[in-house]
């Protein structure tokens, strides 16, 4: 029996040294493939020759009549909103409203400043609408009559 044990023994050794040199073999074999991978990324789609590349441009911008339209568009919506709040007619829908017309435009750079002014004028008097604090709504009166001061196109 003890020649059967030894030889059992040894050949347990072996398979335990071929199962090994399988794993590690194909850890190897693995890895390798995944570096090969890595190294050439997937090819990115170049048309032939009969086939047009197609080029999507925006369109172009015009400062001027962005900037006109703008003045337009906000001197409209600032006097609607005067005209109703000098009928003493000013509600929240009117308010929001005009604050909604006003969101909705381009702004030209060189506005930035006079729209924000604007914007906040409105939320300052919807706040009032919904606290009922006069601050909020002097504020924003204040706010309208130094806009329309600074840029005399408004009125």
């Amino acid at each position: 029996m003890r020649k059967t044990e030894k030889t059992s023994g040894v050949k347990s050794a072996k398979n335990i040294k071929a199962i090994l040199f399988f794993s590690i073999t194909s850890l190897v074999l693995i890895a390798a493939f995944f570096l090969l991978l890595a190294a050439h990324p997937a090819t990115k789609y170049r048309p032939t020759a009969s086939q047009p590349i197609l080029v999507q441009t925006a369109a172009k911008v015009d400062p001027t009549k962005i900037e006109a339209d703008y003045k337009v568009s906000v001197t409209a919506a600032v006097k609607e909103y005067a005209d109703a709040s000098g009928k003493n007619n000013l509600t929240p829908e009117e308010v929001s409203k005009t604050k909604n017309q006003l969101l909705a435009l381009k702004v030209p750079t060189q506005f930035k400043d006079l729209h924000i002014s604007l914007i906040m004028a409105m939320v300052k008097m919807e706040s009032y609408f919904t606290s009922g604090n006069q601050a909020d709504k002097a504020l924003a009166e204040k706010t309208i009559s130094e806009v329309e001061r600074n840029y005399s196109w408004l009125n």
